[in-house]
């Protein structure tokens, strides 16, 4: 019984170890500056938008 304690014992020291290993590799990773993310705003959206406010406006002045 002391043999398979001892076993366990010895997996669970293995698991803390690479648990803290992967830790210390994760937060070293984190630490690296990352690359910026590149955000491009097409102007079509924009012009489409524009079109949408436009034919709204046509339509308000309808009313009016």
């Amino acid at each position: 019984m002391k043999r398979f304690s001892a076993r366990i014992a010895e997996v669970r020291r293995r698991k803390e170890e690479e648990e803290r290993e992967r830790d210390e590799k994760d937060r070293e990773d984190n630490k690296k500056p990352q690359d910026a993310e590149i955000i491009i705003i097409s102007s079509d959206s924009e012009a489409e938008e524009d079109e949408v406010d436009a034919d709204y406006v046509e339509f308000l002045a309808g009313y009016v």
